[in-house]
Parts: C-alpha cells; sequence; structure tokens
C-alpha cells in the first residue's frame, strides 16, 4: 500500500525543493493544514528554512502543535530539516516563542568570534559519528556530505544519538535519531544523491 508522507504548513519552509525530491518516490505527499489531515498521514516533515517565531505562530493559529505532540506519540515517524528540527527543542536565541520541546535544548546563534567564520552557515559538510552510534542510517549517510545553510543550530548532547559535522571550529549536531523522531540540521531536499540516498531511507523505515 501507497505510504502518504504530510508535509507540515506552516506559511515557511523549502516546499518546492522537498516536493521535487519526494515526487521520484513511490508515495503520495500531502500538505498538511488542519488537524485533520494528520490522520491521512503515515510520516510527517517538518520543512527548512523561515522565521522561527513565525512558524510557531502560524501553527498555533492553525492548531497543529497538539496534534503533531500526539502524531509522535502515536509513534509515528517525524523528519524535522533545519528550522523544523529546530522548532522541536525548547526553545531559541532566534525568537521569543517556546518551541515544542519534544526535545530538550537551546537552539543557539552562530557567532562570528571567528574571522573565519561566516554567518549565515553556508557548506557542504560531512557527516561524522561523534559518538559512535550504531544505526542503519547513519551507517548509510556517515562520511557523505550534505548542503547546510543556516545561521542557528542545535549543540551537541549526549542523551542523543547523532552524527556531527564541523564547521571551522564549531561542532555542529547535524544528524539526530531520537526513536521515531530524525532531523536533520543540512537540508537533504538540496543535496543531490546524497539527499535521495536519505530519503530512501527515512520513506523505508
Amino acid at each position: 500500500m501507497q505510504q502518504t508522507v504530510g508535509i507540515l504548513n506552516y506559511d515557511v519552509g523549502n516546499i518546492f525543493s522537498l516536493k521535487k525530491i519526494l515526487s521520484q518516490f513511490n508515495i503520495s505527499i500531502l500538505m498538511v493544514n488542519c488537524e485533520e489531515d494528520f490522520k491521512k498521514c503515515d510520516k510527517i516533515i517538518l520543512p527548512g528554512q523561515g522565521s522561527y517565531d513565525h512558524a510557531l505562530v502560524s501553527m498555533k493559529k492553525r492548531s497543529l502543535l497538539y496534534s503533531l505532540k500526539d502524531f509522535i506519540k502515536s509513534g509515528n515517524y517525524v523528519l524535522g530539516i533545519c528550522l523544523g528540527m529546530q522548532l522541536l527543542m525548547t526553545d531559541s536565541e532566534e525568537g521569543n516563542e517556546q518551541g515544542m520541546d519534544i526535545l530538550s535544548g537551546t537552539v543557539l546563534k552562530i557567532t562570528n568570534k571567528s574571522k573565519d567564520i561566516k554567518v549565515p552557515n553556508i557548506n557542504w559538510l560531512t557527516l561524522d559519528n561523534y559518538n559512535n552510534f550504531s544505526n542503519k542510517l547513519f551507517k548509510k549517510v556517515e562520511k557523505k556530505s550534505f548542503y547546510f545553510a543556516h545561521s542557528y543550530y542545535c549543540p551537541l548532547d549526549n542523551k542523543y544519538n547523532f552524527l556531527t559535522s564541523r564547521y571551522k571550529d564549531l561542532n555542529i549536531m547535524s544528524l539526530l535519531v531520537k526513536n521515531n523522531i530524525l532531523c536533520t540540521q543540512f537540508h537533504p531536499e538540496l543535496s543531490g544523491s546524497n539527499g535521495n540516498l536519505f530519503f530512501d531511507e527515512f520513506l523505508n523505515i
């Protein structure tokens, strides 16, 4: 049976590129605009790019926050990309809104104390296994390069299983896995063949 993958609509995010890469797979794609849409989805993606506060305010207006939390509690898989990852955290230095607090931690701003660091970080970076966690997805993408474009990041936290990417002297949590939650600081939808590999693994979990 063909699975349905929902893209959470919070009025920001790189929706076009995400739909484009997902259309290469044998799935149905649904824009999730209201509570009822969650019932039609097997997996949900929180897209990247955009304002932290604007995204959260939009989700509250559409009554999507509690529905998403229920979707996750039910054991369904959720993928947060860049901003989508950050929205799942407790809060962020980017805005004033309270995050979803599904993952604990504060999203930090990249600072350019070093002249080598430019903000935003726009780079292709390699994924490294920081805490030697064994995971099928990790093994597929470890040591491969992905596209990053961000000014904020999630600091390393050993209570999670994750891969890291190094930007100058800054170690970024680039891929996080916690049970049925997957998060990427990079943009798999903009990462070419490596992005295809990533989505193939995610869609076949």
